[in-house]
């Protein structure tokens, strides 16, 4: 569990930034009165692929901690 929090930490600016353009064009999509669905789909979508580049992060720790 330490391991998981110390990854989160020194992710944190990229954790920020990643969460800052989803939010932003979520901000645009409302003022220009686009439909939400494909923004919706677009950042759960998106947000896949960062869980999968973070558990690849984890498992690529967790492998040269054993080595």
């Amino acid at each position: 569990m330490k391991m998981y929090l110390r990854l989160l930490k020194e992710m944190k600016k990229e954790i920020f930034l990643n969460s800052s353009a989803i939010l932003i064009f979520g901000i645009v999509f409302k003022l220009y009165r686009l439909p939400f669905e494909p923004y919706i789909y677009a950042s759960s979508l998106y947000g896949i692929i960062c869980m999968i580049v973070f558990s690849k992060v984890i498992y690529q720790r967790k492998k040269s901690m054993y080595i």
